[in-house]
């Protein structure tokens, strides 16, 4: 799929959920595998691959406080 929907100037679903995901966590923190505090890259920085990925999974990502993997265990 392109970055834009048959030239429509549309974005594609991954783009639109990459781009919340953005909003939600601007930068990269250390569990990325990136040095924390550094801006995520744009939808065109993206590779094909990472960009590909998005569009197979068009879900917002991100970590924020009361997610999942940021709950203690219960036990």
């Amino acid at each position: 799929m392109t970055d834009q929907i048959a030239g429509s100037g549309r974005k594609t679903p991954g783009q639109l959920a990459y781009e919340a995901d953005c909003a939600l966590q601007p930068d990269y923190d250390d569990r990325d595998g990136h040095q924390a505090g550094i801006p995520r890259k744009t939808w065109d920085q993206l590779s094909a691959i990472a960009r590909d990925s998005w569009e197979r999974d068009p879900t917002v990502r991100a970590r924020h406080p009361g997610s999942l993997d940021t709950m203690e265990p219960r036990g």
